[in-house]
């Protein structure tokens, strides 16, 4: 019998090396009593391995369209209808496979869902509608939510209240976005004040079988600047902390494309250009002095009538 106890003390002692036999498992609880039968005693103890490390997505960028008849007033406001595009920033080391997605507008009035959107990178929030989408390991990936937002009234809110005529567009970029952050906080104000202070939209994307992998709050009267990237540094920590904002530049971008498609007599204003004119001169490097010319106009065929890229 004192052979038996001196075994089962031994194998005590042995316990919490055998615990951190393996770094990736730990104990959790204190061992189990010893347990005699048939001339030999063990103690069992309760391993526990760590969950696996999530994967980590975060927002870039995110902007509001509007739909393509927007600029189509009705009655009921049925046309005054945006989607939701964000690029995502996987920061995980594995690839990630978004299968779905859902829209939510949170303490709004007024502002609520509306009918789907379908197309190419657009994540529905049930599977069978959706193509799923592969955000690579430390890569992003553009998509929208199929769910559609209605904002009553906005058309005429903005059409009083922001001089559309003095927004420029920078050109070649999907969406283009407009120049200025003064109009694109006039437009977060005016959606702040319309449809609620502490109205946010909340984004949630799913991977495998309706699995959540994130869920953003976005608010709707808070705009980003042009540069934004989806971080900022915390004043009192010194840390960069995630935060995904709306940058309605690229919503007033796409307005005014859409605009200068239904109202032929409205024109975007035109960006300030400056052109140089080269004078030969061997007194100056490359044997050119440049001085302020004559900007050539440039013969352009008639624009279509269609949706610019983005919009």
């Amino acid at each position: 019998m004192r052979a038996l106890l001196l075994r089962a003390v031994a194998l005590a002692s042995l316990a919490p090396l055998l615990a951190h036999a393996e770094p990736q498992v730990s104990t959790s609880g204190p061992c189990s009593p010893i347990g005699a039968s048939g001339g030999s005693a063990e103690v069992r103890c309760t391993f526990a391995a760590p969950a696996p490390k999530r994967a980590k997505v975060v927002i870039k960028n995110a902007w509001l369209r509007p739909s393509p008849g927007f600029m189509v007033p009705r009655t009921s406001h049925s046309n005054e209808i945006a989607f939701l595009t964000v690029v995502l920033r996987n920061l995980s080391d594995k690839d990630i496979l978004l299968t779905s997605a859902k829209l939510e507008v949170v303490g709004a009035t007024g502002a609520t869902l509306q009918g789907r959107y379908f197309g190419d990178g657009v994540l529905q929030p049930s599977i069978g509608d959706t193509t799923p989408i592969r955000v690579p390991a430390g890569d992003t990936a553009q998509i929208t939510f199929g769910d559609s937002i209605a904002f009553p009234g906005l058309l005429a809110s903005i059409e009083k209240s922001i001089d559309t005529s003095q927004i420029m567009v920078i050109e070649g970029l999907k969406p283009p976005r407009s120049n200025g952050d003064e109009f694109s906080e006039q437009l977060a104000s005016l959606i702040a004040e319309s449809y609620g202070k502490n109205a946010f939209l909340r984004a949630s994307v799913f991977t495998e079988d309706y699995q959540l992998l994130e869920a953003f709050k976005i608010p709707l009267g808070k705009s980003s600047s042009f540069f934004y990237d989806g971080e900022r540094v915390n004043k009192k920590t010194g840390r960069h902390v995630f935060e995904p904002l709306i940058a309605y530049d690229a919503f007033l971008g796409c307005y005014l494309k859409l605009k200068a498609l239904y109202f032929p007599d409205f024109k975007i204003a035109e960006t300030p250009t400056t052109c140089l004119e080269g004078i030969p001169d061997d007194t100056k490097p490359f044997g050119y002095r440049y001085q302020e010319g004559e900007c050539r106009a440039e013969k352009k065929s008639a624009p279509e009538k269609r949706l610019p890229p983005g919009c």
